[in-house]
């Protein structure tokens, strides 16, 4: 297929969307944070940390450079925790080509400054940035997306052609990908979310 998809953020789900695009065919990049989670991917094919006995492909590429995973990719995707996005993906921002579709899977909203990571983000990349932005969320377990088991999440963007071109690149047989122009309303089914599920905790 071609395309070269970064990720950002070795957690649950960053490692689960980097094995579901990598048996579609896609060339991904994984950034991990910790000397840990790297050591485990490069070494074993496991992220044991989070997602412990789940075989990743040996087509993934692991890395520990914030250039490597953000240059000259087609698809980014952000999966970081959310109090880590401004630090990282500032790191990240001189590296992402303005056409650059940035796809954003961080659920909440920043501490401190209680902004979505959207406004987050068009403080960072600028309002230019803002018609290449995407937002995921979904009922979602990293583990069962991991196992290919079905679920389905929603896209949210400005621009409609690129919520089309994120759910084509995203979508399999059992991982299901819907689109919406509601980018405030899907960002904030992330965060109450969270909220539910550390009451029911």
């Amino acid at each position: 297929m071609g395309q070269s998809i970064g990720i950002i953020g070795a957690g649950g789900w960053g490692t689960a969307l980097s094995k579901l695009l990598c048996e579609k065919g896609f060339e991904v990049t994984l950034w991990c944070h910790g000397e840990k989670s790297y050591q485990e991917i490069s070494e074993n094919r496991e992220n044991h940390s989070y997602l412990p006995g789940i075989a990743l492909p040996i087509s993934l590429n692991v890395t520990r450079s914030i250039q490597e995973a953000a240059f000259a990719k087609e698809l980014l995707i952000c999966t970081l925790p959310s109090h880590g996005v401004r630090e990282v993906m500032r790191s990240a921002a001189s590296h992402i080509a303005r056409d650059t579709v940035l796809l954003c899977g961080t659920k909440g909203i920043e501490e401190g400054t209680f902004l979505t990571m959207g406004e987050v983000l068009s403080e960072i990349l600028g309002e230019s940035k803002k018609e290449t932005l995407a937002f995921l969320s979904g009922p979602t377990f990293a583990a069962e997306v991991a196992q290919g088991l079905p679920t389905a999440v929603t896209v949210a963007t400005v621009a409609e052609s690129v919520g089309r071109k994120v759910q084509e690149t995203l979508s399999t047989q059992s991982f299901r990908v819907y689109t919406s122009k509601d980018i405030v309303g899907v960002q904030m089914n992330s965060v109450v979310k969270n909220m539910i599920a550390i009451a029911r905790d």
